[in-house]
């Protein structure tokens, strides 16, 4: 058996083993499996087979927090892989449906599975990760989401600052419109949002955005 045939057993183990992981066992099984992850897997086919499932398992009613708690503990600042970290951007958007979630303990989990993230990935990431949470921001009819999102762009503005100042053109027209949410939450977080997003660059084009 090769290592890459190796690793994806024991991944399809642990995979099973988190679809079935009781909320007493969620964290420990998911610290296992983040630890695996997050190691030596050479074979790049590994963890994509690994993620294709894992998405699918955010997805699902019966794993999703299994899953997002998993994310959690791979998203870790100091343990995310190099070679795991375009995975774990792709898992954006499904993370982000999650935080719209009407069972609390799953919107809560993606919640945090969306902060440890955009606090993990490299700097460089921003490219690829902020799409996301601008599509996500401006496509959900769920207020929970957008206000999900909103602290996620907040983190982001300060783990990455240099690299949010670059996207500010792409970032400002979607920050603008959901400072005239009709729900309150999700406009005192846009507003608090593009506050903090603006400090990032000395531009007075943008003057006029920032709230007063």
């Amino acid at each position: 058996m090769s290592d890459s045939e190796q690793s994806i057993k024991v991944l399809n183990e642990l995979l099973e083993k988190l679809s079935i992981a009781t909320p007493e066992n969620r964290t420990e099984v998911a610290v296992e499996v983040a630890s695996f992850v997050n190691g030596n897997i050479i074979e790049h086919d590994a963890p994509e087979h690994f993620f294709n499932g894992l998405f699918k398992a955010i997805k699902d009613k019966k794993t999703a927090a299994n899953a997002l708690e998993t994310i959690c503990h791979i998203a870790s600042k100091s343990d995310l892989s190099p070679s795991v970290e375009p995975f774990i951007v792709t898992a954006v958007p499904a993370i982000s449906e999650q935080t719209g979630s009407k069972d609390k303990a799953v919107q809560e989990l993606a919640s945090k599975a969306l902060i440890a993230l955009v606090n993990a990935v490299n700097p460089v990431a921003v490219k690829a990760l902020l799409p996301h949470l601008n599509t996500a921001l401006s496509t959900t009819n769920k207020w929970q989401e957008k206000v999900a999102v909103l602290a996620a762009v907040a983190e982001l503005v300060d783990a990455a600052k240099e690299q949010v100042a670059l996207r500010m053109p792409e970032l400002i027209p979607v920050l603008s419109e959901a400072m005239w949410d009709t729900k309150k939450e999700v406009k005192n977080a846009a507003t608090a949002t593009m506050t903090k997003a603006t400090e990032t660059v000395d531009n007075k084009d943008i003057d006029r955005f920032i709230p007063k």
